[in-house]
């Protein structure tokens, strides 16, 4: 099990990954986000403070680029990605460079979002990380994810 709070600088409720469920150093990393209508992007809470959302409400594709990017620090930092060259970094910082996205279905509530790393290039101070992302059998998105290190 992996704690994502060591991992990840994201917290609650901007952490947008749930789980890693396999990952294998330098291979591959799947990650799991449950959507469920009590999250805060739903926003639409009564008076009384219960959730009264539809249950055709879809997750915002912005936030599923977020997910996938967080996948891909996740499988960063677990590989390894807190040297630079032959150097320890004790607090690297991350740089986004350009994201790219294509949506084929819409998330929505009680959907588990499986984020799976497809591809990748990792070098010194850069890389590429694509994340292919599904719920069940469909296929929700491709997300590419250009990132640059900086100690």
């Amino acid at each position: 099990m992996f704690d994502l709070a060591k991992i990840l600088p994201q917290v609650y409720p901007f952490l947008m990954i749930d789980k890693i469920i396999e990952f294998e150093k330098g291979k591959y990393l799947t990650a799991v986000k449950n959507i469920t209508a009590n999250e805060w992007y739903f926003g639409n809470n009564n008076k009384s403070g219960q959730c009264s959302v539809s249950s055709d409400q879809y997750f915002p594709e912005t936030l599923i680029i977020e997910a996938a990017a967080q996948t891909a620090l996740a499988f960063g930092k677990l590989s390894g990605g807190d040297t630079i060259g032959d150097t320890k970094v004790s607090c690297p910082i991350y740089f986004i460079a350009k994201t790219e996205a294509e949506f084929f279905e819409r998330a929505q509530i009680g959907d588990s979002l499986i984020l799976k790393i497809k591809n990748f290039k990792m070098m010194e101070k850069q890389g590429f990380v694509e994340v292919g992302v599904s719920a069940e059998k469909n296929k929700i998105a491709e997300v590419k994810v250009f990132y640059a290190i900086k100690k």
